[in-house]
């Protein structure tokens, strides 16, 4: 696979390569929000995950923009392709995760034991097929939340923001000036 920074993506045996097309036309109100394609993959990857009942507090954490994290370490991330014409778009969002394998870096079954040890729990792997199941069926319920007009990107963000683990750190944000100069703004 390919990442969007150009590096490639290795995909061992265990881990999560996974492509997911659809089409939206041009009158509803996610054509117009396309660029959040990868955020709204990633966050479907993670709150799919931790919406399985036992999964919830794994605290797996979506890195700006479309990483997917645990700890310092990186699991997975996503990116989309859009092909848009006058009638709508053809969207393929990209996804690879580490779900079984422990290399490159740290995979799901690797999180799920951490928890297990720290809590004394007994929570199973969980399969790929599971991970494409909660996934998928996140994906499709946050696609149909943007459809509501009046709901739409106040329950991205606030779902995205659940999950990012940026959260209560200030972070620097360079805005060009009308003089041309940079300007540091910390939130």
């Amino acid at each position: 696979g390919r990442t969007g920074s150009r590096n490639a993506w290795l995909a061992p045996r265990g881990s999560l390569p996974m492509g997911i097309h659809f089409r939206l036309a041009a009158d509803l109100p996610l054509s117009k929000h396309v660029t959040l394609l990868p955020h709204i993959g990633s966050l479907a990857f993670v709150h799919g995950i931790q919406s399985i009942p036992g999964y919830e507090k794994l605290g797996i954490k979506l890195k700006w923009p479309n990483d997917i994290y645990w700890k310092t370490h990186k699991m997975g991330g996503a990116m989309a392709n859009v092909y848009s014409n006058p009638t709508g778009s053809d969207c393929i969002i990209g996804l690879g995760a580490n779900i079984l394998n422990r290399k490159p870096t740290v995979c799901l079954s690797d999180v799920i034991h951490d928890y297990n040890e720290r809590t004394q729990s007994r929570l199973p792997d969980l399969s790929i097929e599971e991970v494409i199941a909660a996934t998928l069926n996140k994906l499709e319920e946050i696609v149909n939340t943007w459809q509501s007009k009046a709901k739409g990107w106040a329950t991205f963000k606030s779902q995205y923001l659940k999950y990012w683990m940026h959260r209560g750190q200030h972070v620097s944000v360079l805005v060009p000036t009308e003089s041309g100069e940079k300007l540091d703004r910390k939130s």
